[in-house]
């Protein structure tokens, strides 16, 4: 007993206590998962066993196949008013083997079908129940299921077999040719094999009901950064266009790389080294607007940035990555208005190539194919006017959301 429990090392964290039930140094999350119960207490883990009167509600085990064994111990409401008296407990001990991957989490409960319980194994990162195998929670056996052998034969009747017989002093016995000696009676065929049928389900209440009656979703990707997203962002800077004196003194100025900006994002990112960093390209389409007003009169500036770029995403733990971008830029139909006592024929700039880096974060779901970004960035470039140019740099912040695929 105590050589089993010198790998368990306990992790105290601040939403909930968490054991190591593995032996030597902390590995890294890719090598890790993580198990948890709901209406059961976890009693051993492979030849693990837990320790009793620590209270962890949470386990990390290695990734791979492993034999979890628990007993009931379920004070869900459900059975409040109940003959088990709102509780349900249990003596003998349940194992299940399952396989475990890295950077998942699990969840272990009970199902019941009367006063039968078994134990189901939920994969919350995909929010799916997943297959397991019921074995001894004494000596676990988590190997393969040996191929089912093939039916046996069944007997053919022999007719008209004589047995030679033999007289008391040795003499020839009696001719029995021709004679009905019967028939040899075959054994008795087997009924035929009807195959079982789960008819247990869960409890229905609202936090165990996972998608009954219908398939559960396509899991969400490995890897994000291929798919398309929608951005809206912020920028200020570059060369003063128009100045706005108001009535009360202020004055408002619009500059050439001001606006709000509306984008469309295509990525696609199929270069991954491990789960560590990824390397991808996309390209976008956006409208971008600025203006000052007063009472009496405003101006506006509006354009259309078409962007390509390359991008890189090294993880940080899985769900959140670090996203690098860095592109070329061209403001399309970049355009100066004016209305009032503002009012000037349209100014039509000439577009110029430019180049623009982001530097942001993007958080994808464990559930979902839906991520957020948040980004900051630089452009550097110019428009052209006459022959002259005018400096349209800017420093911006956008925020996104992308569905990955």
């Amino acid at each position: 007993m105590n050589a089993r429990r010198v790998g368990i090392l306990l992790v105290i964290g601040t939403a909930a206590c968490t054991a190591r039930l593995y032996p030597g140094p902390t590995r890294p999350d890719v090598e890790v998962a993580t198990i948890e119960t709901d209406g059961m207490t976890i009693v051993a883990v492979d030849e693990q066993v837990a320790q009793p009167g620590l209270g962890p509600s949470r386990y990390e085990i290695l990734a791979g196949m492993h034999a979890v064994s628990v007993r009931l111990n379920d004070n869900h409401p459900v059975f409040a008013g109940s003959a088990a008296g709102g509780h349900r407990v249990s003596d003998a001990a349940l194992a299940v083997c399952f396989l475990a991957r890295g950077k998942h989490v699990y969840l272990l409960r009970p199902l019941y079908a009367g006063a039968v319980w078994r134990v189901e194994v939920v994969d919350e990162n995909v929010t799916g129940v997943i297959a397991t195998k019921s074995t001894s929670a004494v000596s676990p056996d988590c190997s393969p299921e040996p191929p089912p052998a093939p039916p046996n034969p069944t007997p053919v009747a022999a007719r008209d077999q004589v047995v030679p017989g033999s007289a008391p002093d040795g003499g020839a016995g009696p001719d029995i040719a021709g004679a009905d000696v019967g028939t040899v009676a075959s054994a008795p065929a087997a009924p035929p094999v009807r195959p079982a049928r789960d008819t247990e389900v869960p409890r229905a209440y609202p936090k165990r009901s996972l998608y009954a009656g219908a398939a559960p979703p396509r899991p969400p990707p490995q890897h994000p950064g291929t798919g398309i997203g929608f951005e809206l962002g912020l920028a200020f800077g570059g060369d003063e266009l128009v100045r706005a004196e108001l009535s009360n003194g202020e004055t408002q100025t619009l500059h050439a790389g001001d606006g709000v900006l509306v984008a469309v994002v295509g990525d696609f990112t199929p270069f991954w080294i491990g789960d560590a960093v990824g390397f991808g390209l996309g390209a976008s389409v956006a409208w971008k607007y600025a203006d000052v007003s007063a009472s009496n009169g405003s101006a506006s500036l509006s354009r259309l940035p078409l962007s390509a770029f390359v991008q890189i995403l090294p993880s940080i733990d899985g769900l959140w990555f670090l996203l690098l971008r860095g592109g070329l830029t061209e403001d399309g139909g970049a355009t100066l208005s004016g209305s009032g006592v503002a009012f000037i024929p349209d100014v039509k700039f000439d577009s110029k190539l430019g180049g623009f880096a982001d530097l942001g974060a993007y958080r994808a779901s464990a559930s979902s194919h839906v991520g957020v970004l948040f980004l900051a960035r630089y452009t550097h470039e110019k428009l052209g006017l006459a022959g002259d140019s005018v400096d349209a740099s800017s420093i911006g912040f956008n925020v996104g959301v992308y569905y990955s695929n």
